[in-house]
């Protein structure tokens, strides 16, 4: 598995202080929301058999959120997602139907109202859209499978364009498998392109994966204040 330094961020133009921040603990503000949420994304690779890591994880770093790809979970497997809940967490899920491999899951505080909203995604991307209660907030777990080849580059950037109409506050994450490193990449400069066509900015800019790649992102609207934690 791989886990991905999460963010501190604001949907306002101008950012409050904030008190200094451990890789694990971000701060982000929302609309409507006046709490302080810590949130991760984690690149699980198979949550069988992981199920006590995973409820360690939330407990020992606070998490009000976590974000997984890759869960290769079914729908007879969910006593995994069950029992990596703290007391009173909950969790949404999203798992691929036709072969093995992918799925989404989010777990979160059960006093945190996220609210599952439908979403028209081509195959072979995956996707679960959530918003939060009373709020224009949205968040969008993503996890696109390899090879990337141009139908599926364009399954992509047709789902970034429509997403892009669903909320003026947007965070999308997940796992892309698209070396965001490297800028000569035609599927990166593409990509690069349409989120600044789009007034979305891409924000991570170190290795996710042990090859040295950034394949892992999150991708916000610009308008949006997100500060990354200094590395450990």
């Amino acid at each position: 598995s791989r886990f991905l330094t999460p963010i501190p961020c604001s949907p306002h133009p101008t950012p409050t202080p904030s008190p200094t921040l451990t890789n694990l603990n971000p701060c982000v503000p929302l609309p409507a929301i006046s709490t302080k949420l810590n949130i991760a994304l984690l690149n699980i690779c198979s949550f069988k058999y992981k199920d006590h890591h995973v409820h360690d994880l939330i407990s020992s770093h606070n998490l009000d959120i976590l974000f997984l790809t890759k869960t290769w979970l079914t729908d007879s497997d969910l006593v995994y997602l069950h029992n990596s809940c703290p007391p009173h967490y909950s969790y949404l899920y999203q798992h691929r139907q036709s072969r093995r491999g992918g799925g989404l899951a989010i777990i979160h505080r059960s006093s945190i109202s996220l609210i599952r909203q439908a979403f028209s995604t081509a195959s072979p991307l995956e996707s679960l859209l959530c918003k939060f209660n009373h709020s224009d907030f949205t968040l969008c777990l993503c996890y696109l499978p390899p090879p990337i080849t141009l139908p599926t580059f364009n399954t992509l950037t047709a789902f970034l364009t429509s997403i892009s109409t669903v909320s003026k506050n947007i965070i999308l994450l997940g796992d892309f498998n698209i070396p965001f490193n490297n800028p000569s990449h035609p599927h990166t400069a593409e990509l690069t392109q349409l989120l600044s066509d789009l007034s979305l900015h891409q924000h991570i800019n170190t290795p996710t994966h042990q090859a040295g790649n950034t394949l892992d992102l999150i991708i916000s609207s610009s308008h949006l204040t997100i500060s990354l934690p200094s590395p450990p």
